[in-house]
């Protein structure tokens, strides 16, 4: 059985393909460096949270506060080791303190000054928080400066278990390249 419509579209991918693998390479050569910045990693498929990369600023009054927003305190969750300093001590890790509809991340130090901070990719839990903070820290997507000076935004990167039907999909895909590669393979014999 020829399928001619599938044939078409072989050639067309042969023809595009390098193309556009050219375009994404000159892209990632070309585009700027990106500054250093902290990253705020969120598992929803083992509620984890942990921060990773880092940022150089300065602490106001011995603290650095971060935040998405919200008002009213409703609980929080202690990150213990998941940042070091380059100069100044810690005397609370972050935290991150859940507000409404919003979080705040926040660290205090035993004094004020400039410092890396660096994130060490331990992870914290958040399984036994309310259902509420949970979907609130899963919607965020990025923290702006609150206190401090010269630290960037954290950004918020939320790594999503895939559904059954997302597995079953890309199986399907596989199946159906498969079945085209065999059915060329054939024609060409």
């Amino acid at each position: 059985m020829k399928l001619p419509h599938v044939d078409r579209l072989l050639v067309t991918l042969k023809k595009t393909l390098p193309a556009v693998l050219l375009l994404c390479a000159l892209s990632l050569c070309l585009a700027p460096e990106a500054r250093a910045q902290l990253v705020l990693n969120i598992d929803t498929g083992n509620e984890t949270v942990w921060l990773t990369g880092s940022d150089t600023g300065s602490v106001s009054s011995g603290f650095v506060k971060w935040t998405s927003g919200g008002s009213g305190y409703v609980e929080d969750l202690s990150m213990p080791s998941s940042l070091t300093s380059n100069s100044l001590t810690f005397l609370v890790q972050p935290s991150i303190f859940f507000y409404g509809d919003g979080i705040l991340l926040q660290m205090e130090f035993s004094s004020s000054g400039s410092t890396t901070l660096t994130g060490t990719s331990t992870s914290a839990s958040y399984a036994t928080m309310t259902s509420g903070s949970k979907t609130i820290l899963e919607s965020v997507s990025s923290l702006s400066l609150n206190l401090g000076s010269g630290f960037q935004s954290i950004a918020v990167n939320v790594t999503a278990v895939p559904e059954p039907s997302t597995y079953a999909a890309i199986f399907g895909v596989i199946v159906l390249l498969g079945t085209i590669a065999v059915r060329k393979r054939a024609k060409r014999d």
